[in-house]
């Protein structure tokens, strides 16, 4: 095999980054900047993840980002307009949101820009 490249330092391009790391397949990750760069730059979104995925995470050894306090019970979303709606989704599973710029998750793996 060739080896994959894998476009993208999102949560999917990471995850995918390191089982495949695990299985011995050379892959290489392609990211706008290095490490450091996406750490000091403007925050693109936080990241939540359910049950499943925490799971998936433990299982590839990434579970660093475990504060008590980014456990969330329920989600709101906010819609301006006139009239603005709000909603709010309570989860039965608390579930994790993280900024993804300083998780361990980018420092495993060797970024090209």
């Amino acid at each position: 095999m060739a080896g994959i490249g894998i476009v993208g330092a999102g949560i999917s391009g990471l995850t995918l980054a390191l089982r495949l790391q695990q299985l011995g397949v050379d892959a290489t990750l392609y990211a706008e900047g290095d490490a450091d760069a996406m750490r000091s730059g403007r925050l693109p979104n936080t990241v939540s993840r359910m049950g499943h995925t925490l799971a998936r995470e433990r299982e590839l050894g990434i579970g660093h980002y475990r504060d008590p306090g980014c456990l969330m019970g329920s989600a709101r979303l906010s819609i301006k307009g006139d009239p603005p709606l709000e909603f709010v989704g309570r989860i039965s599973e608390p579930f994790h949101a993280v900024d993804f710029r300083h998780s361990g998750c980018k420092n495993r793996i060797a970024f090209r820009g």
